[in-house]
C-alpha cells in the first residue's frame, strides 16, 4: 500500500518525473542561554550571520562553511535543567539524534576541544578498527548530543570540505 499523508494516500513516481535537488539549509535549536551556546558553538568555528529579538525572545543564525544553525533562545527556558539524554540521544528511538560535525583530524580535534573546556577526560575517540570513521560526544550548554567525527569512508566525506 501506498505511503498516507492526512489520510490521503499517495503514490509516489519518482522515477518517472526529474527529481528536484535540495541542499542543507539550517537546523534550529532552542537555547537556555544564548550566550553560553555562542560560546560553545564559537569554540567549534561558527560565526554570527544576523540577530534578531522578538517580542523579548532572541533568534541568532550562526554559520560554519554552508551550515547554518538557528538559535532561539526563549525566556521561558532560561531557568530549565539541561537536557538528560542517553548517548547520542539513544540511536534506537525515533527522533534527531545529535548534531555532528567533521574534522580531519579527530585526536588533534579532541585535544582542542579539551583544551577549550568542552571536552572532559572521561572522553575518548571510538570508532572502527580499521579507522575508516572515527568520533567521539560532547553535549552543548543544552544537553544536546554533538558529535565530532572523522569520515573516510566514502568520497563525500573526503576534506577538502566547499565553502572550508
Amino acid at each position: 500500500m501506498p505511503p498516507a499523508l492526512g489520510g490521503v494516500h499517495l503514490q509516489l513516481h519518482w522515477k518517472e518525473h526529474e527529481l528536484r535537488t535540495y541542499r542543507p539549509n539550517h537546523t534550529a535549536v532552542s537555547v537556555r542561554d544564548m550566550n553560553a551556546s555562542l560560546d560553545f558553538y564559537g569554540a567549534l568555528g561558527f560565526k554570527v550571520v544576523n540577530r534578531t529579538t522578538f517580542d523579548g525572545e532572541e533568534l541568532v543564525h550562526i554559520q560554519l562553511g554552508e551550515y547554518l544553525l538557528e538559535l532561539f533562545a526563549f525566556r521561558k527556558n532560561a531557568g530549565q535543567p539541561p537536557l538528560q539524554l542517553g548517548y547520542g540521544n539513544g540511536p534506537e528511538s525515533l527522533g534527531v539524534k545529535h548534531l555532528a560535525f567533521a574534522t580531519d583530524d579527530i585526536h588533534a580535534a579532541l585535544v582542542d576541544l579539551k583544551e577549550r573546556g568542552l571536552a572532559d577526560d572521561s572522553i575518548s575517540v571510538e570508532g572502527e578498527a580499521e579507522g575508516k570513521v572515527q568520533w567521539f560526544f560532547i553535549t552543548d550548554p543544552d544537553g544536546m548530543w554533538v558529535e565530532i567525527i572523522q569520515e573516510d569512508r566514502f568520497p563525500v566525506y573526503a576534506a577538502p570540505w566547499p565553502g572550508m
